[in-house]
């Protein structure tokens, strides 16, 4: 939803490989300030028809979609059977229509923390010392 397509192409131009950020929207799980407008990519229609269409979920559409698109995305879990799923989405081939509508998907809002807005509280915190 976030997909940032002139920054990709500066770097793109650049020879700078993307890293997708929450590729499969995993900031949409958490709580924040961020409002009830986030959207989870996992319950999409439109993203649930092609994951239909292509005999994968949701989770590996996404992750092909970054993959063909040219972008490092490197998902996080920790549960051995999602972590296969992940894996499994190299597999997964998805057409000119396809790429298409997930690209169409793309709102231009950000459904997370800003990195470039500076976050007090997440610096102002103790840490003990082991």
């Amino acid at each position: 939803y976030f997909a940032q397509r002139e920054l990709l192409a500066v770097d793109e131009a650049q020879g700078i490989l993307n890293q997708a950020w929450s590729p499969i929207g995993g900031i949409t799980f958490y709580p924040g300030p961020w409002g009830d407008e986030r959207r989870s990519v996992m319950h999409d229609p439109e993203i649930a028809a092609i994951a239909e269409r292509v005999g994968a979920t949701p989770a590996q559409v996404m992750l092909a979609w970054h993959l063909q698109q040219g972008r490092s995305a490197i998902p996080k879990s920790v549960n051995p059977a999602r972590i296969a799923e992940n894996f499994a989405a190299g597999e997964v081939e998805l057409d000119a229509a396809a790429l298409a509508a997930i690209d169409g998907l793309d709102r231009g809002v950000r459904n997370g923390p800003d990195p470039d807005a500076p976050r007090e509280e997440f610096f102002n915190r103790l840490i003990p010392e082991a």
